[in-house]
């Protein structure tokens, strides 16, 4: 006699670890398709389809930018473009060199989905050696993939989120296995992408030295201070390059002004009431998880990581409350209103201090008021696009 079993049945038979995965598979894919909706979703509310929607934010800039690159063309950058940070745009540019007939829209939706999926996959990975069980590994990748609001609607456009966030956890894998000039090239490939994030080399660096981690030699000390050096190298001769086709870098056309600490909050009395509780909501978790990192290093939980978190989330939180107006299309702006997005940066690791309180219930409310707010945002967004073009 033939025993039949159920799917289920078959599922829970399978090794725990393989039970992992699929649920872990089960969830990217979730992630995938629901960023596909919400941006097939967005392409009906703009005459552009779904090339509109890329485009959209800054994502318009970064595919000029990418189209040019692929012409061997700097000098024919808009100058909108020009500010934007090299490393997304070269690469996207890159691709198309070698893929001529496929549109740059097209590449960058294609490279921020395997992206993000990929970011998802190392996530795990990270979490796995950090100790965490497989509960809080699937809840924290969900998490990762759907609970904040900012991440899940940026992630529409030809924006350098997914492949920073990418970068950022393939750096963080290769820096707990020791693989120290792998964990150089993707510091460097990352600050290419967003400069602030070399934050992220000085952090790991300061965490091996103080536990003596493969420091055991003076040699040893020499070669990772070199690496950490050489990681500057690619950012350097990217923004050189483009100083010598604009005759300004990158950084000197954002002209960014610091102040004092909390001054990144100027300009809050120029966004909508809800808009700005939102964003002190968004900076005050980010604030609160950092703080959380350095008491426990303080007190008992005296580990490589927890120092990395502290000074990383830290320092990146300090530079950016402090960075108060940035030149763009002429004025200098505030920069309240994209205090949200800065920390997308730091979402893998601010996300673990609250994963006791993130149940799957709690995850499944957060993740409707992300898709929510994802949707009420573009809509405006379209609309209003929609509005001024007409």
């Amino acid at each position: 006699m033939i025993l039949k079993r159920s799917p289920l049945q078959c599922f829970y038979m399978l090794p725990t670890a393989s039970r992992h995965l699929l649920w872990l598979l089960l969830i990217i894919v979730s992630v995938i398709i629901t960023r596909v909706c919400i941006i097939v979703w967005f392409s009906a509310l703009t005459p552009g389809g779904l090339a509109g929607v890329l485009a959209g934010h800054d994502g318009v800039d970064y595919l000029a930018y990418a189209d040019a690159v692929s012409r061997f063309d700097l000098a024919s950058i808009p100058d909108s473009a020009r500010r934007v940070n090299p490393g997304w745009p070269f690469l996207i540019g890159t691709i198309r060199i070698a893929l001529p007939f496929v549109p740059v829209w097209v590449i960058a939706w294609v490279l921020m989905t395997a992206s993000f999926a990929g970011a998802l996959l190392l996530y795990d990975k990270m979490l796995t050696r950090l100790n965490f069980d497989a509960s809080a590994r699937l809840r924290a990748v969900f998490a990762f993939g759907f609970a904040y609001p900012t991440l899940l609607y940026f992630q529409s456009f030809a924006l350098v989120d997914s492949i920073l966030l990418l970068l950022i956890i393939a750096c963080m894998c290769a820096w707990q296995s020791k693989r120290f000039v792998l964990s150089a090239v993707l510091l460097s490939c990352a600050t290419c992408v967003r400069l602030p994030v070399f934050l992220l080399g000085i952090a790991q660096l300061a965490a091996d030295f103080y536990f003596h981690r493969s420091m055991g030699t003076k040699r040893e000390q020499i070669r990772r201070v070199v690496l950490l050096g050489l990681a500057l190298v690619l950012p350097g001769l990217l923004l050189l390059l483009c100083k010598s086709v604009w005759g300004s870098s990158t950084i000197g056309l954002y002209s960014p002004k610091i102040g004092l600490p909390l001054s990144g909050l100027d300009g809050i009395s120029e966004v909508s009431t809800i808009r700005a509780l939102y964003i002190l909501l968004a900076v005050s978790f980010f604030v609160v998880s950092a703080i959380i990192y350095v008491r426990r290093f303080v007190s008992s939980q005296r580990t490589p990581f927890n120092l990395f978190a502290s000074i990383y989330t830290v320092f990146f939180i300090l530079f950016h409350l402090s960075l108060k107006r940035l030149l763009y299309e002429g004025s200098m702006i505030p920069l309240f209103n994209y205090q949200d997005r800065y920390y997308v940066a730091l979402l893998p690791f601010c996300l673990l201090p609250w994963l006791r309180f993130l149940s799957w219930r709690v995850l499944m409310v957060l993740t409707g008021v992300s898709i929510v707010l994802t949707c009420y945002w573009g809509k405006n967004y379209f609309h209003t696009l929609l509005a001024l073009t007409n």
